[in-house]
């Protein structure tokens, strides 16, 4: 997909290709050391990188596992995106998955050692299962909230435009608008919320949706209005400090009013 086999296919985009300016030494420690901290960080805390350094060694299978993660970390030496690390390593949560496994297997190890002991298995498992239900418990509360929150924003955007564009002739629209980002920040209400959605919703293959959003582009609305004849047209706009929907076909700006 990249055309290098080094190089992710999440980089596949064009601009990707040639990503590696740092220094191998800067790529070792602001890309790779820094993802192995950040998924220490924030796949199961301290408490899972105990279980992983316990667990890795059990098998063949949890040996492999660890050396497929390991590997997936080496390609952050080959360019210098480190990603995003909103909730966590994002350009590397597929570890995640083989990190569980391999946790899980360092538990059974933990409970086995415990018996032959004779330590209470039963207390070790409730202290970690406990540990882990309110710390991922609480995590995934906040997130689920957040998440929420961003969805309102999505919904009321688009309600605020298609409001807006509603013809009394009941002709479709097409909306010309900078990045979801740029107009999101143009409302104060929305910006306190925040979004990480950059761009619109992708129109239908068959570009038969009541309302097309799509990038503001300049020369680009005669070739528009004569794909498709029958709609209206408008812009957004940032005027002042609101933002409006500019008619393309004649008559006055429209506020956009972002009720929910």
């Amino acid at each position: 997909m990249t055309g290098n086999p080094l190089l992710p296919a999440r980089f596949a985009a064009p601009g990707y290709a040639d990503v590696t300016s740092a220094s191998l030494w800067g790529r070792f420690g602001d890309n790779m050391s820094y993802n192995v901290l950040m998924l220490a960080v924030w796949f199961l805390g301290p408490l899972g990188l105990i279980l992983v350094s316990v667990g890795a060694l059990t098998d063949r299978f949890t040996r492999l596992l660890g050396l497929c993660v390991t590997a997936d970390l080496c390609l952050a030496l080959f360019h210098d995106n480190s990603g995003l690390h909103i909730v966590g390593p994002i350009h590397y949560s597929e570890c995640a998955v083989p990190l569980t496994i391999i946790a899980t297997h360092g538990l059974a190890n933990v409970v086995s050692v415990a018996r032959r002991h004779a330590v209470d298995a039963g207390r070790l498992i409730a202290a970690v299962g406990l540990s882990l239900a309110l710390g991922l418990g609480t995590v995934t509360f906040v997130q689920a909230l957040a998440l929420r929150n961003q969805a309102v924003v999505q919904r009321t955007v688009y309600r605020a435009i298609e409001r807006g564009v509603q013809d009394p002739g009941g002709r479709r629209a097409v909306v010309l608008a900078p990045w979801f980002f740029a107009v999101v920040n143009g409302w104060p209400e929305m910006r306190e919320i925040g979004t990480w959605v950059h761009d619109w919703r992708r129109p239908r293959l068959d570009l038969e949706d009541a309302v097309l959003f799509l990038r503001d582009v300049p020369g680009t609305i005669d070739p528009l209005r004569a794909r498709f004849p029958g709609r209206v047209f408008f812009r957004v706009e940032r005027r002042s400090d609101s933002l409006q929907l500019v008619p393309l076909d004649g008559g006055p700006p429209r506020s956009l009013d972002p009720t929910p």
